[in-house]
């Protein structure tokens, strides 16, 4: 009977592994599945983006308690965060569509996270090409009877990442040529490299031939603005363009295809070649004639004779349609959803993609919360912009929201689908910039230090908040530079001691205008240079100086002046009497001649580096300076 209980838990115990097994097994195709789909969406997104317009691509659902997988592609690690600190059991990471590859043994968890290991994975890349053609974006690499895909890239690239091993088929497609396949693939872990596919037309080359057309043709709700995936172009198309591109699979006569091209309702564009296989058509909305025009469905005809350049006829002349996408804003500053826009920066700027119509543009349609105080500017220049200024600087550590009502249309009519919200954050009222920099050596004694604020500041919360160690008095002195960032100068009424370290200490008392406080405290220390001559008057090489005229030097500090005369000398030597006199903390030495100066003379006064202040410092250097007599 004890044999038959041991064999029954032996029995229950296989059953229990197996089970444990298969459901691994599930999970791991679950993974694999949706890293594939992040990988097809970064290979798809240009093609689709440029292709078919604003055709959104389909996103897992998770199940309401957990947060999205945060995905690390280069480790081999993930990790999963949940909404509530609560234990969640490993079966609960079935709930998750897509999850692949996962080695659920060396799970870790804790109240809030998953961690997860790969599986070992490895990928297949190469280049696939049309033949004859230099343009070989868009084929379509997939692998057979797997729900592995992606698309080529302007020079034919691609990779197909985070493949469990074993053998695979690879398919290269693109319509109007015949397919290649590559059998026995085998994956294991690491790159994969596959020779270089040419794909054939299916089509009879003799004639020229539309093989390629971006956006798509019968394409919905094309985004402007849009290049069309065509790199490089991004700037000349701005925020009102859009691109039309057309490959040929046979070099062309640029003049019979320009001249034979017309839109339908009319289109004014330019033309750019790319050798002779590619043209690219340009259009704006913000053409004075013929402009692009939103929410619009657009045929491109071909009225005339189309010719190679071998003089060909194209024989498919089948008109191309799209319909470009709606009005909308395409750009802002600040940034949506920013979080440290400069309380001292007082234009906030709005940028369509199509010239937008001024006249409804007003306090109703126009909303910004909590209030600030401006008014609503536009360019005559660049007709789908405007701005607001505000007459004051912003309140620090504050959430705006501006709301542009969907009322609002473009010059042609077309209105917003939808209000739009810019929403930003102020950054904290902070110190900008200071000087002298922290650390700072050298620094003249004769300097005003100056510290730079991104907001308004409560100048009598500053002053308390403010202190200098050692101690000098000084007053403030409060500036706007041209940037609109107020500044403060700390303007002591005496030199700052030589070969000093001072340090100042500002408080987080301080707060703005609005009474928003400073979020952290801000200190800097910079150490005074030594004693030295600061200048001469006349300045050294003046010349005409006349011979009763007084020589001053003037220092940068107080000087030891008994022995400091030990270390000045004057060359050729003349009866001089020396005057010491002071303004604030620092010395001025007079040099007169008892009779006269020479005229026509060079005289070189010179302190040499001996000379201290009265704190027992040396000159930093010895100081020479001369003058020439009349």
């Amino acid at each position: 009977m004890k044999n038959i209980k041991n064999l029954f838990k032996v029995v229950l115990s296989l059953i229990i592994v197996f089970v444990i097994v298969n459901l691994l097994f599930v999970l791991q195709r679950q993974v694999h599945k949706e890293i594939v789909k992040e990988s097809e969406k970064s290979g798809k997104s240009e093609r689709s983006e440029e292709s078919k317009g604003s055709e959104e691509s389909e996103r897992s659902e998770i199940k309401e308690d957990f947060l999205k997988p945060k995905f690390d592609m280069t480790t081999s690690d993930i990790k999963f965060s949940f909404k509530k600190s609560s234990e969640v059991k490993t079966k609960d990471l079935k709930n998750f569509k897509g999850l692949k590859n996962l080695d659920v043994s060396s799970l870790t968890s804790s109240k809030s996270e998953y961690g997860v290991k790969m599986l070992p994975q490895g990928s297949i890349s190469g280049t696939a090409v049309l033949q004859d053609s230099q343009f070989n974006e868009g084929i379509c690499i997939s692998l057979e009877k797997t729900g592995y895909s992606t698309y080529t890239d302007e020079r034919g690239r691609y990779s197909l990442q985070f493949l469990p091993p074993g053998n695979y088929t690879l398919v290269a497609s693109m319509p109007e040529y015949i397919s290649e396949k590559r059998e026995n693939i085998t994956v294991s872990t690491g790159e994969l490299k596959v020779a270089e596919i040419v794909l054939k037309p299916n089509f009879d080359v003799t004639y020229p031939k539309i093989i390629r057309v971006k956006p798509e043709r019968n394409s919905k709700n094309v985004p402007v603005p849009n290049s069309s995936g065509i790199s490089g172009i991004e700037k000349e198309i701005g925020r009102t363009g859009l691109c039309i591109c057309l490959d040929f699979s046979k070099p062309m006569n640029r003049e019979s295809v320009e001249k034979n091209i017309s839109f339908e309702p009319p289109l004014k564009c330019t033309f750019q070649w790319i050798g002779n296989r590619r043209v690219i058509l340009k259009t704006h909305t913000s053409l004075p004639i013929d402009p692009l025009k939103l929410n619009t469905q657009y045929k491109i005809l071909f009225k005339g004779e189309v010719l190679s350049i071998d003089g060909k006829k194209m024989l498919d002349t089948t008109p191309i349609e799209f319909t470009t996408g709606g009005f909308k804003v395409v750009e802002t500053n600040p940034k949506n959803n920013s979080n440290n826009h400069a309380p001292n920066n007082k234009l906030f700027e709005i940028f369509f993609n199509s010239p937008v119509d001024r006249t409804i543009v007003n306090n109703e349609t126009f909303i910004i919360s909590p209030n600030i105080e401006g008014k609503i500017n536009f360019s005559d220049t660049n007709l789908n912009y405007l701005s607001y200024s505000s007459i004051k600087n912003l309140p620090s550590d504050t959430k705006y929201v501006i709301t542009l009502k969907k009322d609002i249309k473009d010059v042609y009519g077309v209105s917003m689908e939808e209000d739009f919200n810019l929403t930003f954050l102020t950054a904290p009222l902070k110190i900008t910039n200071v000087w002298p920099k922290d650390n700072d050596k050298n620094v003249l004694t004769s300097s005003y230090p100056y510290i730079f604020f991104n907001a308004t500041v409560d100048r009598d919360s500053f002053k308390k908040a403010f202190t200098i160690s050692p101690e000098i008095k000084g007053d403030f002195v409060w500036s706007v530079d041209k940037n609109g960032e107020e500044y403060c100068n700390f303007v002591h009424s005496d030199y700052f001691n030589t070969n000093t370290i001072y340090k100042i200490n500002i408080s987080d008392d301080v707060v703005d205008v609005y009474g928003k406080k400073m979020q952290k405290p801000y200190s800097f220390s910079f150490k005074t240079e030594l004693p030295r001559v600061s200048y001469m008057r006349p300045d050294s090489g003046t010349i005409d100086v006349g011979t009763n005229e007084e020589i001053k030097l003037i220092f940068n500090t107080l000087m030891d002046r008994q022995e400091t005369l030990k270390f000045v000398s004057i060359s050729p030597q003349e009866d001089v009497l020396f005057h010491w006199g002071s303004e604030k903390n620092y010395d001025i030495l007079s040099i007169e001649p008892k009779h006269k100066w020479k005229s026509h003379s060079r005289y070189t006064f010179v302190v040499s580096s001996k000379a201290k202040d009265l704190n027992g410092n040396e000159m930093s250097s010895e100081f020479k300076g001369e003058i020439f007599t009349r």
